[in-house]
């Protein structure tokens, strides 16, 4: 969801090239698709540019931000040009063809807001279950931890944890031997420093589920010189040390209990 004003706001970069370029391409003699060639392009160019500068402040470069990117470009440039063919008889095989591809280009754009906004439905309606393995539309909150310390992260799980007593995790350790994994869990005052947020160490048994047992009011008064904000929980991450990378530690499931 954060990011579906990519598309947006790179439909409005074209519109603002092709009514710069177009008009320069009339006085010259150009052919109009110059003027959307350019928008594109440069939706291309600035998408590019703005994903790349995003790994030296150390964030992910996203693939999927560019294709929005280009999407909304795209959508917007056939629009306008659909419109500018409008009341030409002899173009009405091309307006067709340009509202095909706008309309694939909302569609394309539309599918990651109705799987995202499918996920935050059903992420309310399981509680006081916050995540399963198994359930396809919670794995819109899930990613890998990363290889250092490999594991599973839960970004955004449900943010209220007022009025519950204990949180429940259950994993399983397929490795023939015991795992150390560790649970964390921030909220969005985190200031990402290891003191201001909850770390615990556990030892899995090899070859066996079990259920780990938290406390809530251990999470809130975990970080240093302040109360987690139950109410505002951001982050849950399960993970296990490099050299246990091989070990396969399955996160099955995690649950608020009352």
């Amino acid at each position: 969801m954060e990011n579906s004003a990519h598309p947006l706001i790179f439909a409005i970069v074209a519109l603002i090239v092709i009514g710069k370029v177009r008009p320069w391409c009339q006085r010259r003699g150009r052919p109009p698709w110059h003027a959307y060639a350019a928008a594109l392009g440069t939706a291309f160019i600035l998408g590019a540019t703005t994903e790349l500068a995003q790994l030296l402040e150390a964030r992910d470069c996203s693939l999927e931000d560019l294709l929005n990117d280009v999407l909304g470009a795209t959508f917007a440039a056939c629009i306008h040009a659909w419109v500018c063919r409008r009341g030409d008889p002899a173009q009405i095989g091309k307006r067709r063809g340009l509202l095909v591809v706008a309309t694939l280009c909302a569609i394309l754009i539309g599918l990651p807001l109705v799987w995202a906004a499918a996920a935050y439905l059903h992420r309310q309606s399981q509680l006081p279950l916050l995540w399963r393995a198994d359930a396809r539309l919670d794995r819109y909150f899930s990613s890998d931890n990363g290889l250092d310390y490999p594991g599973t992260a839960i970004d955004e799980p449900w943010p209220d944890w007022s009025g519950y007593r204990e949180l429940a995790v259950t994993v399983s350790n397929n490795a023939p031997a015991p795992v150390h994994v560790v649970l964390r869990v921030h909220d969005r005052q985190h200031d990402f420093s290891l003191s201001d947020r909850y770390n615990q160490s556990f030892d899995l048994l090899p070859a066996s589920e079990q259920t780990l047992r938290v406390p809530i009011s251990q999470i809130e008064h975990a970080p240093r010189g302040r109360l987690m904000n139950l109410r505002r929980i951001a982050g849950v991450i399960l993970f296990r040390a490099k050299e246990d990378s091989g070990n396969e530690v399955v996160l099955q499931e995690i649950r608020l209990v009352r």
